[in-house]
């Protein structure tokens, strides 16, 4: 059966039986059956020092409408971002296996950051991110563990020219 893997952001309710749904990660059949949450707030609150699940106020970014989930190719393992909204939580991106294993803070905690999009390889190896701050925005790589950050390129509001992040300006780097 082919899946289907979705952020909820806000605690909601199912429209017809009016039963609870709570913010999250979540994955679900294309027939409509089988809806399971692979991450929610307490999973979060697990792996993030001197958190408890109601400080973990939405998923995804308040600013909404932008890429903060992606599957990898084989379906096996997830990137996501959380944080940075109104509420005052530390963003970060988390990486996770789809079947909730595995859970881990791949980026982070960021201060005064929106996750604007996440991207993970086809393999699942590598996970790109964009973030914004108020003086600008980070485009870059980490594994799928958090280990490696490697920014990529940073924009120059000045002349609206995006300029390398290490000294050769040919970098490259394919996921």
């Amino acid at each position: 059966a082919s899946l289907v893997f979705f952020m909820i952001g806000r605690n909601t309710a199912n429209a017809v039986t009016r039963a609870p749904i709570e913010r999250g990660v979540y994955v679900i059949s294309t027939d409509g059956t089988d809806l399971r949450q692979i991450v929610g707030p307490r999973q979060l609150a697990s792996v993030v020092p001197n958190a408890a699940a109601d400080t973990i106020k939405y998923f995804g970014n308040e600013g909404g409408g932008r890429l903060q989930l992606d599957v990898s190719r084989d379906g096996s393992r997830l990137a996501f971002g959380v944080g940075g909204g109104a509420d005052g939580y530390r963003a970060r991106v988390f990486t996770v296996n789809t079947n909730g294993s595995g859970l881990v803070v791949a980026l982070g905690p960021l201060d005064d950051v929106s996750i604007d999009q996440v991207a993970i390889s086809g393999n699942g190896e590598r996970v790109a991110y964009q973030f914004g701050t108020f003086q600008g925005i980070e485009v870059g790589t980490v594994t799928f563990g958090g280990a490696n950050r490697r920014p990529l390129a940073f924009p120059n509001y000045v002349t609206g020219e995006w300029r390398a992040a290490a000294n050769d300006d040919s970098v490259r780097y394919t996921l």
